[in-house]
């Protein structure tokens, strides 16, 4: 038999995915180019083009992977950096674009416009400081040539349009981000806990917290996107899509009714388009929620019959003891004064009534081998990170008593996570799964999921 050359065989591989990419089949250009992988992972344009490809069918978290992937192939790959910044540039993860494009201005000024892209970034983040740098590194860096002229001018021309685009805008982001002590003991001593934002770890509680961060009211502006099309929050479109809507969670439903019955309100905070609130009035609750999208509130009083407002859940007015159980699914990260919230829901909680929820685990197995690329890390959204030693003090101090709490991959996705495992050690697919299961045993999955009651 004839002996087919590995080089080759890639090769024609690779030129099949591309191929099949320029005609439309993304699906099959990216199965090709994973059967590819697993015969030659060494090779950072695969990678490159997976991401690409990924990017094609917005699951931006598969593309973050494969560009993630591809640099500890190949860290110097300027390519590969570029896509991976415009691609947390589009999802809004600017503090992960800034690092990226400093690496890329360090190795060559303005690959891909990195440059100007950075200078960007700086302006909306009132980092004038680091704009000078890059002005300097240009003046003195680079020879004397039109290129230089050109991004010099074309720096100049970036920071005039920036500033007349919209002044009174510009003179809100001028003052939308604030320095805060730990939200939780409000003290302000914290050693540094991830370098892609300013994520530090208090020295006096252990919260993980974002020190300098937007304030309320520019990320009220900024979850207005939640519910755009490539969203997983995105409206549904019809009744056949509520009904099969994976946000239903049924699964963690069923795991708070082991706790109590389905009598009197339950409010869902951050409630989306009302996926759960759905459910919950199936299952006999009367539904509540409250949301910041403005596209999900409408849809869920209009189109579901169920109350949401559009509010901030502390400025919300409850009657003292009129809510059986409160639900933050993927929310309590995002609120940026949780001692207030916590205080809150307990006094609006009947006795004995339920607070419930899940929140991303900063102690999960992926957040370690990670950091700064954890995906969930996210530094524009998420203000406070928990892992189940911090979650469950902060839920006993004040006054609730845990009556169940376990991590699961959760919405991280259980391939992604096996992905991963396969990254860091060498093993199957079957032995990665069973890796998974013990990581969450041992409280180190991606997701914690808790339900507690008010003492």
């Amino acid at each position: 038999m004839i002996q087919i050359n590995k080089a080759i065989y890639s090769n024609v591989l690779f030129e099949r995915a591309t191929n099949l990419f320029n005609l439309g089949k993304v699906d099959q250009a990216v199965g090709t180019l994973e059967d590819l992988i697993k015969i030659d992972s060494t090779n950072p344009d695969v990678f490159n083009n997976l991401g690409v490809f990924y990017h094609a069918l917005k699951n931006d978290v598969m593309a973050v992977n494969a560009f993630s992937e591809g640099l500890r192939v190949d860290g110097n790959n300027l390519q590969l950096k570029t896509n991976l910044a415009d691609l947390y540039l589009e999802t809004g993860k600017e503090n992960h674009a800034i690092n990226l494009l400093e690496q890329i201005v360090n190795t060559t000024l303005n690959h891909e416009n990195a440059a100007l892209k950075l200078v960007s970034l700086y302006h909306h983040q009132k980092l004038d400081g680091e704009i000078k740098k890059i002005w300097d590194l240009v003046n003195t860096e680079m020879p004397a040539s039109e290129e230089k002229e050109e991004l010099l001018t074309n720096i100049t021309f970036l920071l005039e349009d920036l500033n007349k685009q919209n002044p009174v805008a510009n003179s809100l982001n001028n003052d939308s981000y604030e320095d805060i002590p730990c939200p939780y003991c409000n003290e302000d001593q914290a050693e540094t806990f991830r370098k892609s934002a300013d994520i530090v770890k208090c020295n006096n509680c252990d919260t993980v917290y974002l020190r300098h961060r937007q304030k309320v009211e520019e990320i009220y502006r900024l979850y207005q996107s939640y519910a755009e099309s490539d969203s997983h929050m995105a409206i549904p479109n019809s009744e056949e899509e509520i009904k099969k809507s994976p946000l239903r969670r049924d699964y963690f439903l069923k795991e708070i009714l082991e706790f109590t019955t389905p009598t009197g309100t339950l409010l869902d905070i951050g409630c989306g388009w009302g996926a759960f609130l759905y459910n919950a009035r199936l299952n006999g609750f009367t539904p509540r929620g409250i949301e910041m999208t403005k596209k999900c509130v409408e849809h869920a009083n209009k189109t579901l019959s169920i109350e949401v407002t559009n509010d901030q859940f502390e400025d919300t007015p409850f009657a003292a003891e009129s809510i059986s159980v409160i639900t933050m699914n993927h929310v309590f990260e995002h609120l940026p004064f949780p001692l207030k919230v916590l205080k809150k829901v307990r006094e609006i909680l009947i006795d004995g009534g339920l607070f419930c929820g899940m929140v991303p685990n900063i102690s999960s197995y992926m957040s370690r081998e990670l950091k700064d690329e954890w995906y969930w890390l996210d530094p524009n959204f998420h203000y406070v990170h928990y892992s189940p030693e911090t979650l469950t003090k902060h839920l006993e101090q004040n006054g609730f008593k845990v009556e169940k709490m376990y991590t699961s991959t959760g919405d991280y996705g259980r391939q992604n996570v096996i992905k991963g495992i396969k990254k860091f050690v060498d093993v199957e697919d079957d032995e990665a799964g069973r890796m998974v299961t013990q990581l969450e045993q041992n409280l180190l999955g991606e997701e914690i999921r808790f339900i507690a009651r008010k003492k």
